[in-house]
């Protein structure tokens, strides 16, 4: 494993001293003769980088690790693949890592906000951990607010507009002098202790949710099995057609609300449907616990690649 950069001011010489310590190989590059570059690129700042820069380039050379290169055939070389190709394939792209925890950042708020939802006082589907006294109100004691969800949704909402600087700093001048980089040095720091704090509060809520499948049901049958009308419509469709068997649901959906009756009951009521189903098969249509599609072979195939993930992490350890 090598260090491979410039040796300019600032972040270079930093990351090349560290390098250094941790005794990894460097190898500097330099655009033209490293005198030149080290007036132009190191000690036209404040601060004593030139000392820094002549250590490390004496030594980068006593190494065989000094690489200066020919500016002009490497320009060369650069406009005669951008003629041979689209020029699209040299805009620069974030580091790879930054794309994951960006996406991970993302991916915490949606998860955030689903649980939420399941949090809500009326539905009380899903529950953070219990803590005592954690997102209990000063004026209703019977409420439990959850108080993770929100940091999460906080900081995802942080990562996703710092997104909007890293583009910024897409924008990139000669040697990155206007402040490229600058950006970075503040915005990917702000990125990683948000996605961590995230990702800390996720777990947190994971390893301790409450799931209510009780209130789950309720909520379900609360809608009189307005909520599967589209399994029902599906389901009498090969024996009426769709079109007919749409219209039909859709009439019925209506009385069911304005009569406050099971779906199930509307539909044992009638004769087209009863003499092509049983009052069973009708029953079926209408549960919800019969619509669940994929969602368990999804399950199943995540919770697999988790425990398979898992083990991998033992093993490397």
């Amino acid at each position: 494993m090598a260090l491979v950069c410039s040796a300019a001011y600032g972040a270079d010489l930093l990351a090349l001293e560290e390098a250094a310590r941790l005794g990894l190989r460097r190898r500097i590059v330099v655009p033209f003769p490293p005198d030149r570059f080290r007036q132009a690129s190191v000690i036209d700042r404040p601060g004593a980088w030139g000392r820094v820069f002549d250590r490390l380039v004496n030594a980068a050379q006593e190494a065989g690790d000094l690489l200066p290169v020919d500016v002009d055939r490497f320009f060369d070389h650069v406009l005669r693949i951008v003629r041979q190709r689209d020029a699209k394939h040299f805009l620069w792209r974030p580091h790879p890592l930054v794309t994951e925890i960006v996406d991970d950042g993302e991916r915490l708020g949606r998860l955030a906000t689903a649980q939420f939802d399941g949090f809500r006082q009326r539905l009380i589907e899903r529950s953070e951990p219990f803590v005592a006294n954690r997102g209990s109100s000063s004026t209703m004691p019977q409420k439990r607010n959850p108080i993770s969800c929100v940091y999460i949704t906080a900081c995802a909402a942080s990562v996703r507009q710092s997104v909007a600087a890293l583009l910024t700093a897409m924008d990139e001048d000669h040697e990155r002098a206007t402040g490229p980089w600058e950006i970075e040095w503040i915005t990917l720091p702000s990125i990683f202790t948000l996605a961590a704090g995230a990702l800390n509060q996720a777990v947190f809520v994971l390893k301790g949710l409450e799931v209510h499948p009780d209130r789950m049901r309720a909520n379900l049958d609360a809608t009189h099995g307005l909520i599967v009308s589209e399994a029902v419509m599906m389901g009498l469709a090969p024996a009426l057609g769709r079109d007919e068997a749409h219209d039909l649901v859709y009439d019925l959906c209506r009385k069911a609300l304005e009569q406050n009756r099971p779906l199930a009951d509307l539909l044992a009521e009638q004769q087209t449907v009863t003499a092509r189903l049983s009052r069973d098969e009708i029953q079926a249509l209408t549960d919800p616990a019969n619509y669940l599609g994929f969602a368990g072979v999804m399950t199943d195939r995540v919770l697999a690649f988790t425990s398979y993930s898992a083990s991998r992490s033992v093993l490397r350890r």
